[in-house]
């Protein structure tokens, strides 16, 4: 159970706040999120202290943080090529609106984006030719795709994930063998 900041002592409250202010200051706009709440209760210990104090930042990852992160990814999308798995429009369309997701993230530095999202961002700024895929894969998002659809998707899954590795080098060494589930 948390408890909530107003439950503190006031200089404990006080303390918190000046904390989470420095924070800020120091870390700038690296910081993603800071709060601080009046600590956790559990059932076998008293209610409270009122001195109690939790405080949680998340920083922002470094471009090479992220970029590892999106590579082990889009590893995951090639091993779903590799498996021959574009035939399952699920998965197509996974590889797909995720392929999206990865490139807005390349392209604006943020991780935050749904993939339905990240698929109407890659409309505006990937090349038409790739448009109906991603167009295919929002239908089949919805389940509402049609036999052409799923054909396409098929199709078009193990391009559309060689062309994100493109735009995303291999960011690290791999193991020999077929690409890595994430």
């Amino acid at each position: 159970m948390s408890i909530p900041v107003t439950d503190l002592a006031d200089v404990t409250r006080v303390a918190g706040t000046r904390l989470q202010h420095e924070v800020h200051t120091v870390l700038g706009d690296d910081v993603l999120a800071v709060w601080v709440d009046g600590g956790s209760t559990f059932p076998d210990r008293p209610r409270h202290r009122t001195s109690d104090v939790d405080m949680c930042i998340v920083v922002a990852p470094t471009r090479a943080e992220l970029e590892r992160a999106l590579d082990r990814e889009l590893e995951h999308l090639e091993r779903h090529v590799y498996e021959g798995d574009a035939a399952d429009p699920y998965e197509a369309t996974y590889a797909v609106w995720n392929g999206c997701r990865i490139l807005y993230t390349l392209a604006t530095g943020s991780p935050v984006i749904s993939m339905r999202s990240a698929g109407d961002w890659a409309l505006v700024h990937l090349p038409e030719e790739r448009h109906a895929a991603i167009r295919a894969a929002g239908r089949a998002y919805d389940d509402d795709a049609s036999a052409a659809d799923d054909a396409l998707l098929a199709r078009t899954m193990a391009p559309f994930v060689a062309m994100v590795r493109e735009r995303l080098p291999v960011t690290g060494p791999r193991p020999p063998g077929p690409p890595r589930w994430s």
